[in-house]
């Protein structure tokens, strides 16, 4: 009898980021077990992976991933778990080591898509097109190779001379133009301006960013031969997507809806679509983004000339992203050197004022003792004010400049900030309002500089306790969580005035204050300094009436 036997599926974890060229591993029946212990079948060498951290195992034909009572959890598409039944392209996290759960074989099939994003007018369509069925060049030879004489040893036509002398000229005024470029859209915009310029045949065009490898994409220019078509949305294949990011290819397909290779690409044979370019921008040994172009010219469709001549204004793309990006740090560093050596010099003469003063205030508190006048006490309460603003600024401009050692140690975050529960709340009770802890019972200990975070905290509380002021019901949250990327996230939320939308990110530059003269603007920059210190990253969210909540992201770091 054989209808109960069944073909028993083989499954694959492959590992993220994909850049890293890492090799699938396919999962055997059986079981399946991981963790930092080399007894493990699957054996993850960090310290963010228990010894024995989960197991997978086949059950009734099922792949049932389960965790082990892991220090830092096990997730599925970014949700901890304790068992679950794996499915096709799931997202899995042991630690700080992710991989994608998946039922096709990766060395076969590599057009699973993990770069999505929403665009209105770009969208990514799911496809069976394989690169090798297209003329795919590596992108840094194709832009290297585009004059290149030797590279065709047939004879070049008067006509075909004339385009690549234009397209040259093109090239050299591109380069002389970006040097004037403010930002990454204005490079992306002359960049494909000249694309279209120098291929006619050129109908719809969308260049891709991301800020790193982890991030999606996402569309900042699209282009138009003509006025784009009411509801037209340009189609983007996945496979070519992925290929062209992971191997750094140039690629580019002809009359691909006459091509019987291609029926089975929807994105093509639905959108009719006869030619397509792609290639990637790429940044030192990272692509930062992609470019797409497509056309319908049945007679006119894209060639490999126009292939390399794309992915060489990709390249001078590429160039002056970076370039742009370089001269900004510059500037800022420079910026941020003459502003600490000026800081540093008013705060120390501010201070040296303030001893003198504060003699002259404490015999003058002793002389006011004995005046029972009601508006001089008011007045002198006042001045007094107004000198403590004073010496709390010098002192928070010296604290600024100074660098403060980082100070790691393996610490209990959740009963660090239990013991400075009763430090904030004197300040925030005191107005009134309320503090409410929210810890993640499962957070174990965490490589930190205690001191660092307290300091961050106190600012970001200290922040949150002005902005509920005016509430009746006011309350401020801290709370602790730790993600699928075994991020530590400690956030700071309250229920207060919010900072209005064109102000908000601005809210991490240096004496930018939404406190009007009851702010100094270095509070937020010093939390934004010791969290980019530990390679993490501060984000907020913020609506006016509603409240702020500040996000603090940290990574895992290895002790010494």
């Amino acid at each position: 009898m054989t209808d109960n036997l069944h073909v028993i599926p083989y499954a694959y974890l492959v590992p993220l980021p994909m850049e890293s060229f890492s090799r699938s591993i396919r999962l055997d029946p059986g079981v399946i077990t991981i963790g930092r212990s080399r007894s493990n079948t699957l054996y993850l060498s960090h310290g963010a992976v228990s010894r024995n951290h989960a197991k997978i195992s086949l059950i009734d034909g099922q792949y049932v991933l389960s965790d082990i009572k892991s220090r830092n959890g096990t997730y599925v598409n970014k949700k901890r778990i304790k068992n679950i039944s794996l499915k096709h392209n799931d997202q899995i996290v042991f630690g700080d080591r992710s991989f994608i759960f998946t039922l096709k074989d990766p060395e076969q099939d590599d057009t699973e898509s993990i770069y999505t994003f929403n665009e209105d007018t770009v969208c990514f369509q799911e496809d069976d097109i394989q690169l090798s069925d297209m003329v795919a060049r590596k992108a840094e030879v194709a832009a290297q190779t585009f004059l290149d004489p030797n590279k065709d040893k047939k004879e070049i036509s008067a006509e075909k001379a004339v385009e690549a002398h234009s397209r040259l000229l093109l090239l050299y005024q591109l380069s002389d133009n970006l040097r004037y470029a403010k930002n990454a859209d204005e490079v992306l915009s002359m960049g494909t301006d000249l694309i279209f310029g120098a291929l006619p045949s050129a109908e719809r065009g969308v260049v891709m960013l991301r800020s790193s490898s982890k991030d999606p994409l996402e569309a900042r220019i699209v282009k138009y031969c003509h006025k784009r078509p009411e509801g037209d949305v340009i189609p983007v294949s996945q496979t070519v997507i992925n290929k062209v990011i992971k191997d750094k290819l140039a690629v580019v397909s002809k009359d691909a809806l006459d091509d019987s290779r291609f029926e089975m690409a929807d994105s093509i044979r639905v959108h009719n679509l006869n030619s397509i370019i792609c290639v990637p921008l790429i940044s030192g040994d990272r692509v930062i983004g992609v470019l797409h172009l497509d056309t319908s010219q049945v007679l006119d469709s894209f060639t490999q000339n126009d292939l390399e001549f794309t992915a060489a204004v990709a390249n001078e793309m590429s160039i002056a992203i970076d370039n742009s990006r370089l001269q900004r740090e510059a500037v800022q560093n420079e910026r941020m050197a003459a502003i600490g050596l000026t800081i540093t010099n008013i705060a120390h003469n501010i201070k040296n004022m303030l001893t003198i003063n504060k003699g002259v205030e404490e015999l003058m508190n002793m002389r006011m003792q004995g005046i029972a006048d009601e508006k001089l006490q008011k007045s002198w309460l006042l001045v007094r004010k107004c000198l403590e603003q004073i010496n709390n600024l010098s002192a928070n401009m010296l604290n600024f400049t100074r660098v403060h050692p980082v100070k790691l140690d393996l610490i209990d975050i959740n009963s660090t900030l239990l013991s400075y529960r009763d430090f904030f709340q004197e300040n925030i009770t005191s107005k009134g309002n309320k503090l409410v802890l929210d810890f993640d019972s499962n957070l174990t200990k965490w490589v930190m500089d205690e001191s660092g975070l307290k300091r961050a905290l106190l600012n970001l509380v200290v922040n949150a306790s002005d902005a509920v002021q005016e509430k009746d019901n006011g309350t401020i949250t801290i709370s602790t969580s730790v993600d699928a990327q075994n991020h530590l996230n400690i956030g700071v939320s309250d229920n207060g005035c919010g900072i209005e939308s064109d102000r908000i990110n601005n809210v991490f530059q240096l004496f930018f204050t939404t406190k009007g003269t009851k702010g100094t603007g270095l509070g937020l920059p010093m939390v934004q300094r010791f969290v980019e210190r530990l390679g993490g990253t501060i984000t907020v969210e913020s609506k006016v009436d509603e409240g702020s909540s500040f996000n603090l992201n940290i990574p895992w770091i290895e002790e010494n």
